[in-house]
């Protein structure tokens, strides 16, 4: 996994305990990263299966949370 892609993991692993989902828009402005950067990374993580999509915003899988567990905890 690339560096971008594990601290967009890392973020949603950080900022989603509090709120299920985070917004595309949020996390451009946090990484300073255009949206079709970002959508790449985004396709990255699902193909994985540590994220999901759906029309609220993105949410980290279990398979995510498992992941970050034992990267970061």
């Amino acid at each position: 996994m690339n560096k971008q892609n594990e601290e967009v993991l890392q973020y949603l692993f950080d900022h989603t305990d509090s709120k299920k989902f985070v917004q595309t828009g949020e996390l451009e402005t946090q990484f300073g990263i255009s949206p079709s950067a970002l959508r790449n990374c985004i396709e990255d993580l699902k193909e994985k299966i540590y994220v999901f999509e759906s029309e609220y915003g993105i949410q980290i899988s279990e398979s995510g949370i498992n992941y970050a567990k034992s990267r970061w905890v």
